[in-house]
């Protein structure tokens, strides 16, 4: 004797001559399956933290994501993160990396149109670790960020260290206590069309690890825009090191820093196949409210042993310092309404301090920077100027 199971049934009657008339509900189609290489749209926190912990290959975030904790990053093979307008991780002000990628080594990410905040209006300061980074993006194989932005970090804006190749175009930094971002140890860097505003440190820096070797690093820095800014700082050779057709205005100690660190080491054997061109250096200022009791202000600083310079060009290079000496930087510049960037506040009253030798264009070797010495025949400058240009006859 057989038996039939309907699911749904709602009536049965039943008839004299054994039929059956069975009333029931039709049976709902299953749901469409996402299609599996689609985006994944994320509008909460808690699908924030899921997706990205998990290992969906491609993302996109919309809206404002408040997070008082970090939000943990798997490093998957291959994964693409795209904010819509105003997307924006937002931190509380706490010590901790916002965006961090998991442990380990490898991987490839894209990340487009994102923006996180660090909450340094809330709390501002420094942290006094490396626990603080708004992007904490260490060890990939392949990192590419085009139009991002980080601001008022608790330290460093991008830690991006120890990539196999690195990309960061067209992105936006904008008052952070240390670097803009940090990639030491990459071997193949390219920041291109970035706009730096307000950094305790150096605005872009890339520096060879002590005891590593130079012979594959390529790092290219060129049309970027930097204010009130450590500026540029990349330490040690490669096959190919090329500084160019950056504008860097107002820097803090330097406009750009070459050679090795005597205190860490980074930057330490050949500085070799280094190219700096077309760069306008604008005012370079002789301290930095970040960096209290020192007082450097030097065009262009370059620390190596004549015996360790190779094929080094300086070379076209535009270096302008105007009658502003002692006036305030906010009444000087209109992107620094609030003045100089001080880890823990804007100083509104901070002044142009261009000092003495901030006239200088330096490119010494070895140590002591002070005085001209332009003799070796492996670092080569021309066609590089200094003039003093008037805006207007301002007091």
């Amino acid at each position: 004797m057989g038996e039939t199971i309907i699911n749904g049934v709602t009536n049965i009657a039943l008839s004299g001559d054994g039929r059956a008339v069975i009333t029931h509900a039709d049976v709902p189609p299953p749901p469409a399956a996402r299609p599996q290489n689609g985006p994944r749209r994320v509008t909460t926190v808690a699908d924030l933290r899921a997706v990205l912990a998990d290992d969906v290959p491609y993302v996109t975030l919309a809206g404002t994501f408040l997070v008082d904790f970090p939000v943990m990053l798997s490093r998957i093979l291959q994964r693409s993160i795209t904010g819509e307008s105003g997307a924006t991780i937002q931190g509380d002000g706490g010590d901790f990396r916002i965006l961090s990628l998991a442990d380990g080594h490898g991987g490839n990410l894209t990340i487009t149109g994102l923006a996180i905040d660090g909450g340094w209006r809330m709390n501002p300061g420094e942290c006094q670790n490396d626990d603080a980074a708004n992007f904490f993006l260490p060890e990939l194989g392949y990192l590419r960020m085009t139009g991002c932005t980080t601001q008022f970090s608790r330290r460093t804006g991008i830690l991006a260290t120890n990539t196999g190749k690195l990309i960061l175009s067209n992105c936006i930094g904008y008052a952070m206590p240390r670097d803009f971002c940090w990639t030491n140890g990459s071997l193949d860097v390219l920041v291109d069309g970035c706009t730096i505003r307000h950094c305790g440190d150096d605005g872009i820096g890339c520096h060879l690890d002590p005891g590593t070797w130079d012979k594959d690093r390529s790092v290219i820095i060129r049309n970027n825009r930097l204010y009130d800014t450590l500026g540029i700082k990349i330490l040690g050779g490669g096959k190919q090191v090329l500084i160019e057709n950056n504008t860097i205005t107002a820097p803090s100690f330097y406009g750009i820093r070459l050679g090795i660190d005597t205190t860490t080491g980074e930057g330490r054997g050949f500085q070799r196949n280094i190219t700096v061109r077309g760069n306008t250096i604008e005012n370079v200022r002789a301290t930095s409210p970040c960096h209290p009791g020192q007082t450097q202000g030097v065009w262009l600083f370059m620390y190596a042993p004549d015996d360790s310079v190779q094929n080094v060009v300086i070379t076209s290079n535009n270096l302008i310092r105007t009658r502003d000496a002692g006036r305030l930087l906010s009444g000087t510049y209109p992107w620094a309404s609030l003045g100089a960037y001080s880890k823990t506040a804007f100083l509104p009253q901070a002044a142009l301090d261009l000092g003495n030798e901030a006239q200088r264009y330096v490119c010494k070797n070895p140590g002591d920077i002070i005085g001209p010495s332009f003799s070796s025949s492996t670092c080569m400058m021309r066609a590089c100027t200094l003039r003093r240009w008037l805006r207007s006859m301002r007091s």
